[in-house]
């Protein structure tokens, strides 16, 4: 207990869920002060994501599972596909 965790609570909320947090830690909270003081904004994933993870997930999946896997042929293909799936938007 203690680690950081996203802040899913606002408000009176939050400071009950800190206050826990400080009371049952396990671990010095203050070694994560720097992460917990400068929190990062969320970003969304970009349009299309999915289904470029999809295409490269090919070939990682071909070139660990395949010892005779032609890597630059596997890039080559999948930046055709890439493509036409950007082309798509």
């Amino acid at each position: 207990m203690g680690l950081p965790q996203p802040a899913f609570f606002t408000g009176a909320g939050k400071e009950a869920d800190d206050a826990a947090r400080a009371e049952h830690a396990t671990m010095p909270v203050e070694n994560f002060r720097a992460y917990t003081g400068h929190p990062v904004p969320g970003k969304a994933e970009p349009p299309r994501a999915q289904e470029i993870y999809k295409v490269l997930d090919n070939v990682m999946s071909g070139v660990l599972t395949n010892e005779d896997a032609d890597p630059q042929g596997l890039l080559d293909t999948a930046e055709r596909r890439v493509n036409q799936v950007l082309a798509g938007q």
